[in-house]
């Protein structure tokens, strides 16, 4: 539910509840040291597309700033 703030995973992170897409959040990369293995890191934020979508979201932009400043405080 939380996920993982350096990749903006969990369902409280998910910016598409505030009608925001997010392309290319994280990239996969493979290790050949540990036998070709697939990685997933988080993506270079200037390398992110963000597309607007109003019409997608189910909550409003006061309500997910609130809960991610209470994640930033480490509140939960």
């Amino acid at each position: 539910m939380l996920g993982n703030g350096r990749y903006g995973s969990g369902i409280l992170r998910n910016r598409l509840y505030r009608g925001e897409l997010v392309w290319r959040r994280t990239q996969k990369k493979s290790d050949s040291q540990r036998g070709n293995r697939l990685f997933v890191q988080p993506g270079d934020k200037h390398d992110q597309m963000i597309v607007h979508k109003p019409e997608l979201a189910i909550i409003t932009d006061q309500l997910f700033d609130a809960v991610q400043s209470i994640l930033m405080d480490g509140q939960v």
